[in-house]
Parts: C-alpha cells; sequence; structure tokens
C-alpha cells in the first residue's frame, strides 16, 4: 500500500498520473475509462460478492425516499 485517499475520483486521478492501480467499482470510473486516461484488467479469479449495510438515523419522520426503499 502506497497511498490510501478518501475517493474514488483521486484513485483515478493516482491511476492516471502512473502511481499504481485500484480496484473500484467500473461504473463509478467509467468516464475515465471512456476518456482512455485508465485502462481496466480483467480480475484474474472468481468474482466475489460483499454484503452492503445501509444504516441511518432513527426519526420520528422518515423521507419519503427511504420510506419507499424499505417498503
Amino acid at each position: 500500500l502506497a497511498a490510501e485517499v478518501g475517493s474514488i475520483d483521486a484513485i483515478a486521478g493516482l491511476v492516471a498520473a502512473g502511481a499504481g492501480f485500484g480496484i473500484v467499482p467500473r461504473l463509478a470510473v467509467a468516464a475515465v475509462l471512456d476518456r482512455g486516461e485508465v485502462a481496466e484488467v480483467a480480475w484474474p479469479g472468481p468474482v466475489r460478492s460483499a454484503d452492503l449495510v445501509m444504516i441511518w438515523r432513527r426519526r420520528r419522520v422518515q423521507p419519503p425516499a427511504l420510506k419507499a426503499l424499505l417498503g
């Protein structure tokens, strides 16, 4: 590990500058890929998955979007 950054844009920028490689969601760097600033390399082994967890602050009234998602 040579660097740790807090955003996918920063990772893409470091990769585009030649600082190394990064593992990020393809969708998050689609524009950079389309411009040819970085290259995509296929994952060499089986594709793995990870659980996603969503948390939110408990409120008396939920925003409509959250209410629809939970429904």
